[in-house]
């Protein structure tokens, strides 16, 4: 997930407070008989929207913010907050036209800079959104913040390599956190520079019960062949009892069918995975093809059996190669010479 900065509050503006008291103040500021100072009714908006947005109440959050920033607009903190919510909820394009206004105003400003290309990159303008976070990046080498977003983006496109390169400069600048760690082990894993295991061990110490961290760490673990911690960790996994259980069962049946050739166990905890929706037909057709399955082969008629029953037969078999054609028996006649 995109790394968002979280500023409802910025030195020299009101602390959040409760939803109550503030509904409670604004109905005694609007019902004074003079007057009401704009400054201090548009921090009580301000407020009101910070409070709304902790409750995820997007649309209340946005009024509050809109009638704050129009009530005072040197609050810029409310406008950075208006434009997020904009991003929340989906409208971009809002959103980018209001970070332009605000850093027109201030185009120093790191923070709205980053949420622009933040809101280029949810808008699907990647290109923007890389060459900005690189402009950030090249102006502040230690912003592990950009130094993430940026090496998201390039994970997404495949570029494991630059994305490493981008992150382990936040571990030698002392600088890395749960997230980094994460995508690190990943990216140190798919570009083949090493097995990951040691930042996503890291990672998983600063939060011990994120499934993605330990699902990725049981991976590392059995690509390495270390099928014993594999499972241990797939099993801390499930007994949490994850919402999407399919990968983490499909992986155990992996480790028990091809490792320990436990296939009585594999084959039950394959047909759990199937049952919660594990459908990746080239996933799936990997597996087969590491216990030497073939189409037509024999000796798998169970396997073959839950593939059918969970109309998946079709598409994993479309993933195996086509057989090449045996060459004739008969030899080629030779031309008879003359």
């Amino acid at each position: 997930m995109i790394r968002v900065l979280n500023h409802h509050n910025q030195e020299g503006k009101p602390p959040a407070v409760p939803l109550l008291l503030l509904l409670s103040s604004l109905v005694f500021i609007l019902s004074c008989q003079t007057n009401p100072v704009r400054d201090e009714l548009a921090e009580t908006y301000y407020n009101l929207g910070n409070a709304y947005l902790d409750l995820n109440r997007l649309g209340d959050a946005e009024s509050a913010y809109a009638r704050a920033f129009e009530l005072d607009s040197s609050l810029y903190v409310a406008g950075y907050n208006l434009a997020r919510v904009h991003i929340f909820s989906g409208n971009y394009q809002s959103a980018v036209t209001l970070l332009k206004e605000l850093i027109a105003e201030d185009p120093e400003n790191v923070i709205l800079r980053e949420s622009l290309a933040w809101a280029y990159l949810e808008m699907g303008r990647t290109d923007e959104s890389e060459s900005l976070y690189q402009i950030l990046l090249d102006q502040d080498t230690a912003n592990c913040n950009v130094r993430y977003n940026l090496a998201l983006l390039l994970s997404d496109r495949g570029e494991w390599e630059e994305c490493y390169d981008i992150l382990i400069e936040c571990v030698l600048l002392e600088e890395e956190d749960a997230d980094i760690l994460y995508l690190l082990g990943r990216a140190e894993r798919e570009s083949a520079r090493g097995d990951g295991i040691v930042w996503l061990e890291d990672a998983i110490e600063k939060e011990p019960a994120n499934s993605t961290f330990l699902y990725e760490l049981a991976r590392a673990y059995r690509s390495e062949g270390i099928y014993d911690k594999a499972l241990s960790v797939l099993d801390e996994i499930l007994e949490s009892d994850p919402p999407e259980q399919g990968s983490y069962l499909f992986e155990k049946a992996r480790i028990l069918y091809t490792a320990f050739e436990n296939v009585e166990e594999g084959t039950a905890c394959f047909e759990q995975a199937l049952n919660a929706g594990f459908d990746e037909a080239e996933d799936i057709a990997d597996f087969l093809g590491q216990v030497g399955f073939k189409p037509q082969s024999t000796g798998f008629e169970d396997l073959e059996e839950l593939l059918k029953d969970f109309e998946l037969y079709e598409a994993v078999i479309d993933q195996f190669p086509a057989d090449e054609e045996e060459p004739p028996d008969e030899k080629a006649r030779i031309p008879e010479g003359q």
